[in-house]
């Protein structure tokens, strides 16, 4: 893997830019359209595999983090926590409204606040499965990654040629 490769793929690994944003610094470094989907759906499969078993525990070491008192530390654990809360808040909405669907069009949804970290986040809050985390994950970030491909490669080539 190349260094730029490597580069994209963990922008994609990282809360609330994931692959649908990295897919488009992709396009402004003039990657190869289809090694970026192939790095992009990478990032989407890891996260998607892997956040659904991880988030139980980063919750718990959050919570104890926190009470330790240390102002840094036990800062940052409740800057997490806040997060976590405004998660479940955004995914419960669409989830008890909508469904797995709901689950879907907002990890699919390309805007600040929707992805795979908020939607897993907000479905473990609520008591999913983890193979429907995992379904609706893959689903929507897939479908998040292609929006963002057709909107930015075409624009990126008509502006560069």
């Amino acid at each position: 893997m190349t260094q730029g490769a490597l580069y994209i793929y963990l922008l994609g690994l990282i809360p609330t830019f994931e692959a649908r944003y990295a897919i488009a610094v992709a396009a402004a470094l003039n990657m190869n359209p289809l090694k970026a989907l192939a790095i992009a759906f990478t990032s989407v499969a890891t996260l998607s595999i892997t956040l659904p078993y991880i988030i139980p525990y980063i919750d718990r070491l959050a919570e104890k983090i926190q009470s330790t008192g240390k102002p840094v530390i036990s800062k940052t654990a409740a800057l997490y926590l806040k997060y976590v809360a405004k998660a479940r808040g955004k995914a419960g909405k669409y989830l008890s409204k909508y469904g797995l669907i709901g689950l879907v069009i907002f990890i699919a949804a390309p805007l600040p606040g929707t992805g795979i970290w908020t939607g897993v986040l907000g479905a473990h809050l609520l008591g999913l499965p983890r193979r429907t985390m995992i379904a609706a994950s893959l689903t929507g970030g897939s479908i998040s990654v292609l929006i963002v491909f057709s909107a930015t490669y075409p624009v990126i080539d008509i502006l560069l040629h």
